[in-house]
């Protein structure tokens, strides 16, 4: 039997087809090993230059930038640079930064942010403002990616102003770029005996920020004080805007509500509590505009202070039938968020009874009326 050779050759587009097959295998293979063990992926790496070209998406598709940390900071060095490829393989980024002293190094995590052209999720967790320029960077090439921003503050004394906020983040500058922030987490902490309390102006700017970001989803704001809570009602200002539907709202703020219950009662007119699984909030106050309003409403914190009137919050109950209040509702605490104590104002309630009659206990799964 004799065999013809073929004058042919083989096409240069069949080759490609083989080789862009066996990656996409390779890739998927990767994908699964990257779930297993990094430095398995780290090993990979080392075998050839092809398998460090299909490794790396993989080894920093989910990257945290913990700016007090040495060996974040060389990749951080790296990263910045012009010819860096690896920054468009990032989907996923954290942003750490403590305090003053590593905020010297924004400026290179600015550069950075320029190379950013395939990313899905951003969580900004430091006692700094985002830089606005960042969020207009990322609005401009990728639009679609979801941003957290993570705030927190601790306290300073001194001499002249006694207690104070050690920083105050501008809310305000979240303007176009504002709706890809789907979380917002304000905290300011206490130190030492001095209680935390929030900046002047401080619900006014925030309420500005919530009217921009129309992708929110969570919401939560951490403190012992407001501070200055002598800012009018927004209401008419958000009735001119389409505001966001949270699934995650938490309002613990001891002395007054951080939200008005006019401003509370217009979100809720335009389905804000519709898509609301988790709600903690301490004023009966607070809590009125969302019975009824909050059908998918799963767990409620709430904690009363002494001498609280709740007879308005009991009519707003009369006027739904039972289960009809919260249809949902599975899990109710109520207890202080804080663990290390009940304030002062709370140490005489014991547990609101009066309120608990009035929801649907025949259908939770849990109850928690501890103390610490």
């Amino acid at each position: 039997m004799k065999f013809r050779k073929s004058r042919k050759a083989p096409q240069p587009t069949q080759a490609r087809h083989l080789e862009r097959q066996t990656n996409e295998i390779l890739d998927l293979i990767l994908s699964e090993v990257r779930l297993q063990s990094i430095l398995d992926l780290l090993s990979i790496c080392s075998v050839s230059r092809q398998f460090y070209l299909l490794t790396v998406p993989h080894l920093y598709r989910n990257t945290i930038l913990d700016l007090s940390r040495a060996s974040h900071l060389r990749l951080l060095r790296r990263l910045e640079r012009l010819d860096s490829h690896v920054s468009k393989t990032i989907r996923d980024l954290r942003v750490v930064c403590a305090d003053d002293k590593q905020a010297d190094h924004l400026d290179k995590v600015r550069r950075v942010f320029d190379g950013l052209v395939n990313l899905e999720a951003l969580n900004w967790c430091s006692p700094f403002d985002m830089p606005g320029s960042m969020l207009d960077a990322l609005h401009t090439r990728v639009r679609g990616a979801r941003v957290a921003i993570t705030y927190w503050r601790e306290l300073k004394e001194t001499a002249e102003s006694g207690a104070q906020p050690l920083l105050v983040p501008n809310l305000s500058i979240m303007d176009t770029a504002a709706s890809m922030i789907t979380s917002m987490s304000i905290i300011l902490y206490e130190k030492d005996e001095h209680q935390g309390r929030f900046w002047a102006g401080f619900r006014k700017s925030l309420v500005g920020m919530v009217v921009r970001s129309t992708a929110l989803t969570y919401l939560r704001i951490v403190a012992k004080s407001i501070g200055d809570n002598r800012c009018t009602t927004t209401s008419q200002f958000m009735g001119a805007h389409t505001l966001p539907k949270l699934d995650t709202l938490i309002l613990n703020v001891q002395d007054s509500p951080i939200f008005s219950s006019d401003e509370l009662e217009h979100w809720s007119s335009q389905g804000g509590w519709e898509d609301l699984t988790f709600l903690s909030v301490y004023n009966i106050q607070s809590l009125i505009p969302f019975v009824g309003r909050a059908p998918e409403l799963e767990s409620l914190t709430f904690l009363p202070r002494d001498g609280e009137d709740a007879t308005e919050l009991e009519s707003r109950f009369n006027d739904f039938e039972g289960p009809s209040r919260f249809p949902s509702l599975r899990q109710v605490k109520v207890r202080s968020p804080w663990d290390n104590g009940l304030p002062a104002q709370y140490t005489g309630q014991v547990v609101p009874w009066y309120l608990l009659t009035l929801l649907p206990l025949d259908q939770l799964t849990g109850l928690n009326i501890t103390r610490p």
